[in-house]
């Protein structure tokens, strides 16, 4: 009975022993990872000027437009080399600069800049055919300023990549055409077009439709040097069984291929057409 109650004993006060250790053990652990606090009181001024060339009539590059956004990111590791992750923060570009408060070290920190991309209308060379294509502009470098220290003030200029337009982006000439057609074989001269007519300017992967005005007048935007050709019906006069009578009939002829915009009149004979009814 004695070595029962021995027993009893021992195993009473152990498991208290031991619950002890694992809670000073957990203990430990939570105070080591509370350790891994950053100190970013220390403060420096990050000032990034963004350029792209937005007006092909003026010499030199432009500000960015007002709003475009910029990242700067920090690896946490530059205040402690056992942490991960990073600081970051986001400015909108206001007469081509964006500033950054960001923490530093005395060591020094390494700043990387993430400019964000944007479209704008830029603005053609003088005498192109059209004045503004909308292009897209992207960062392709890399934006690194190191050795930032407290209270430094850096300067730091990037110059935007223009990547082209959009896959759907047609560039268009301005043409003025007037319309003619053999409409009456009752005389020996081409007819204009007749007011209110509608006609389809078209290729292989565009149409327009238009309505012809006084003596065939017509302006239209085509594509920039592709063909095109131009499609409508009229009234036609012509003989049957030695009388003139009314038909309908198609007219379906290429008009041209054009790299220049023109306030030239150009004048199309459209034919003789072929029967349409």
């Amino acid at each position: 009975m004695f070595n029962l109650k021995f027993n009893c004993m021992k195993k009473v006060i152990i498991a208290p022993f031991l619950l002890a250790l694992a809670i000073l053990f957990t203990g430990c652990e939570k105070v080591e990872q509370s350790e891994m606090v950053l100190d970013t009181t220390q403060k420096a001024t990050l000032k990034v000027y963004c350029y792209a060339q937005l007006d092909h009539t003026q010499l030199g590059l432009e500000f960015v437009p007002n709003g475009t956004k910029v990242m700067v990111r920090i690896d946490n590791n530059n205040f402690n080399p056992g942490a991960t992750g990073y600081w970051s923060a986001v400015g909108e570009v206001q007469n081509g600069v964006v500033e950054f408060e960001i923490p530093v070290t005395l060591q020094g920190i390494t700043a990387r800049i993430f400019p964000m991309e944007f479209t704008y209308n830029q603005i053609q060379p003088f005498g192109s055919n059209v004045s503004t294509i909308t292009k897209i502009f992207r960062f392709t470098g890399a934006g690194v300023e190191d050795a930032i220290k407290p209270r430094e003030i850096r300067t730091h200029q990037l110059t935007y990549t223009e990547i082209g337009t959009y896959n759907n982006a047609i560039q268009k000439i301005s043409r003025k055409f007037q319309l003619r057609a053999e409409l009456d074989l009752t005389n020996t001269t081409l007819e204009y077009v007749p007011t209110g007519t509608n006609v389809y300017f078209f290729n292989e992967g565009w149409m327009t439709q238009k309505t012809v005005g006084d003596l065939g007048a017509v302006d239209v935007d085509v594509p920039y040097n592709e063909h095109v050709y131009v499609r409508f019906q009229a009234t036609k006069i012509v003989y049957e069984n030695g009388e003139p009578v009314p038909r309908n009939y198609l007219y379906n002829v290429y008009v041209g291929s054009y790299t220049t915009s023109s306030p030239v009149v150009e004048t199309i004979h459209c034919g003789n057409g072929t029967i349409w009814e």
